[in-house]
């Protein structure tokens, strides 16, 4: 009777282990989801449209091109102000207001670049192996912007 007893104890122990286990992988994975949601709908309701948002666990992280700095910290403050939020990582980019363009773009088109959808002419490296869908043709000197070729004054390209 008594071995009966702690068996029964020893199952209801395993049970109560297993569901709580199953509480601690799911619960913070709908408090993210939440977090989630509030922050797209704190910056919709402000009019925040320029402003992307992306969760790790409790910490929001910001994104987008912001018209400008005033803007970029009313939607931080709105962020942080969300209960749950541990912290609100800043990658808002200000816009570019010296009119020579946005400071992810490069303000000249790229010269000699083809981007054009072309039949592969090399062989599948091994059989059974897919061919390359889309060829990038360069034609002549290619140069991209480098890093430390902005104006720090102006944010855009020197």
């Amino acid at each position: 009777m008594t071995l009966t007893r702690w068996i029964m104890k020893l199952i209801g122990l395993i049970i109560l282990a297993g569901i709580f286990t199953i509480c601690l992988q799911t619960r913070p994975q709908q408090i993210q989801s939440d977090l989630l949601q509030k922050a797209r709908n704190t910056l919709e309701e402000n009019d925040f449209s320029w402003a992307m948002v992306s969760i790790d666990g409790r910490d929001v992280t910001l994104s987008g091109i912001a018209p400008d700095d005033v803007a970029t910290e009313l939607a931080i403050n709105a962020v942080s102000r969300i209960p749950g939020v541990r912290v609100v990582n800043n990658e808002i980019y200000p816009a570019n207001t010296s009119g020579s363009g946005s400071p992810l773009r490069s303000p000249e088109p790229l010269q000699g670049l083809d981007l054009s959808l072309t039949e592969p002419t090399r062989a599948a490296p091994f059989p059974g192996a897919s061919q390359p869908a889309l060829a990038i043709t360069v034609l002549g000197a290619l140069q991209l912007p480098q890093i430390g070729d902005t104006d720090t004054a102006t944010g855009g390209p020197k």
